[in-house]
């Protein structure tokens, strides 16, 4: 459901991204925070880093594919910015998803043989 409004609000004429407050001094914040979500989303219940890799790729894929097709069907340029904030914002939920497996395994159990 998330995956299908980001691509809804990717192609919904520019006025409705004014009103709506996501397109201008927000935009590339509503950018990363949009993948942000996605990312920490599809990552937060999986424990194998190859997964959450895999998933990281995909959004990374999803981000280049829906800024390829707004170039396309806007005949823009493709918007190096957005994609920048898209890929930031995955990074930063693979990074946060990684450090919290990581710490969840690594914390130490209290021995309770010696009771």
């Amino acid at each position: 459901m998330l995956f299908l409004l980001l691509l809804a609000g990717s192609f919904i004429p520019l006025r409705w991204k004014a009103w709506l407050g996501t397109h201008g001094p927000y935009h590339l914040k509503v950018h990363f925070v949009a993948f942000f979500i996605c990312g920490l989303i599809g990552c937060w219940s999986v424990r194998d880093l190859s997964t959450r890799l895999r998933l990281g790729l995909a959004l990374v894929l999803l981000a280049l594919g829906i800024e390829a097709s707004q170039a396309i069907v806007f005949r823009i340029r493709l918007e190096t910015a957005d994609l920048r904030a898209d890929l930031t914002g995955i990074a930063g939920s693979l990074a946060i998803s990684q450090l919290f497996w990581s710490r969840k395994f690594s914390v130490r159990r209290p021995d309770n043989s010696s009771a």
